[in-house]
């Protein structure tokens, strides 16, 4: 290869990285962004939602909400995009089995996640870089 096609050479890489650099997403996760209520629109389980609400409450002292049938609460730990609930303590009031497998559905689901994001007003929650719950603000 002569010196010349490897300047040129070198030149593209350098241009093509610049280039990259300035157009690569960056991210604009802001934790603050996630306080509020959320209600659940969807969820990766292959199940119906339940006809009772499922709600998200996101604080500075963690998360809670309701299941559909229990109330829960638990904490959290977020930085940047990564998101972690910990251990989540729940009411015992007795649901129908069709609230209580949704309830547990819920609960692993959120408690699997890894990721965020608020992509059109939404918050998408992610396991492993999979899609797994999104939720509107109330």
């Amino acid at each position: 290869m002569s010196r010349l096609h490897r300047i040129v050479m070198a030149g593209f890489t350098v241009l093509s990285l610049a280039l990259i650099s300035c157009t690569a997403p960056q991210s604009t996760a802001n934790p603050n962004d996630l306080i509020g209520s959320w209600s659940l629109v969807w969820w990766d389980s292959g199940q119906t939602l339940p006809d009772a609400p499922i709600t998200l409450i996101i604080s500075n002292e963690g998360v809670s909400g309701n299941a559909s049938c229990n109330a829960y609460q638990g904490t959290l730990a977020v930085k940047k995009d990564a998101f972690r609930v910990g251990h989540l303590g729940t009411t015992l009031v007795l649901c129908t089995d069709e609230m209580t497998k949704a309830e547990n559905t819920y609960r692993g689901l959120l408690q699997a996640v890894t990721g965020w994001r608020i992509a059109d007003a939404a918050l998408i929650l992610s396991s492993e870089g999979t899609d797994s719950l999104r939720f509107s603000r109330t």
